[in-house]
């Protein structure tokens, strides 16, 4: 559902495509097994969220949501296709 004339290698992922949650995860899945990269050190919760929402994090946010946030450019995705494994936070 995105317009792909607006994706450059500065798009980020969740912050400019809106991927987050299951979404993400099925991408992330398929680019793998798409390009052969080595997604062992890839941490998610540093990425994207979980599908969904608990009202209870209003009142207190689960650990996930206190880490640092490292989004993800095309650029980034295309530079681990080209080695083969991901090397970014």
């Amino acid at each position: 559902g995105y317009d792909r004339s607006r994706i450059t290698p500065a798009t980020r992922l969740f912050e400019d495509v809106a991927m987050d949650g299951d979404d993400a995860s099925e991408f992330l899945q398929f680019y793998q097994k798409e390009f052969a990269v080595d997604l062992s050190g890839f941490k998610f919760y540093h990425h994207f969220g979980p599908e969904g929402c608990n009202p209870l994090w209003l009142i207190v946010r689960p650990w996930f949501m206190r880490l640092d946030h490292f989004p993800i450019t095309v650029q980034q995705l295309v530079d681990a296709a080209r080695i083969g494994r991901w090397e970014f936070p």
